[in-house]
């Protein structure tokens, strides 16, 4: 999985910021700073990298149920991914994809998340689940919402809005924010 993410351009060549973590703690204080105004220090960032996962924890991943959720913004569709743990209650992982789009591969790390008790749910920015194919198609996508922070904020706030009244959002254990690489968590919303 690691080497077909480097081809793909998703982790770099030496994979260590990737998989352990680093990188997406880094996006996730930025997304933190530009949606909602909170810059977090580093020590308030949980993060856990996925060289830890062993077989033995693969074996008591949970069953789960995905779904392709509409949530609607200034009348435009947009079209999450939601992966549900086994269960009826538990906490929620809001996941911000790569500047390509909400992908398979952001759609498999919400499903990583609900195997462990979460309900993963990968972000649609672009709207329609448009993804992107070349470096200038996704950097003329992702260039407006960098230039306007209130409608990046606009974007991630509606997805957490769409969350919250997901049956089974435990809201009181909170709502965190990730990005891409799973392994940085950071509370968006708690109790």
């Amino acid at each position: 999985a690691l080497q077909n993410a480097q081809e793909l351009g998703y982790a770099e060549p030496d994979p260590t910021n990737d998989v352990e973590g680093i990188d997406a703690k880094y996006k996730a204080m930025i997304l933190s700073l530009l949606c909602f105004g909170v810059s977090p220090s580093t020590d308030d960032v949980y993060t856990e990298g996925i060289s830890k996962i062993t077989k033995d924890l693969k074996k008591g991943c949970r069953k789960m149920k995905t779904e392709i959720i509409n949530y609607d913004i200034d009348g435009k569709d947009f079209l999450g991914y939601a992966a549900f743990p086994d269960g009826d209650n538990f906490p929620a992982v809001i996941i911000a994809h790569t500047w390509s789009g909400r992908d398979q591969f952001v759609d498999e790390k919400a499903e990583k998340l609900a195997e462990n008790g979460y309900l993963g749910f990968a972000l649609d920015m672009y709207g329609d689940g448009i993804v992107g194919e070349t470096n200038e198609e996704n950097a003329a996508r992702m260039q407006p919402l960098l230039d306007d922070r209130k409608e990046l904020s606009k974007r991630v706030k509606a997805a957490y809005d769409k969350v919250s009244s997901l049956p089974g959002t435990l809201i009181s254990k909170g709502i965190f924010l990730s990005t891409l690489v799973l392994g940085s968590i950071y509370p968006i919303a708690s109790p």
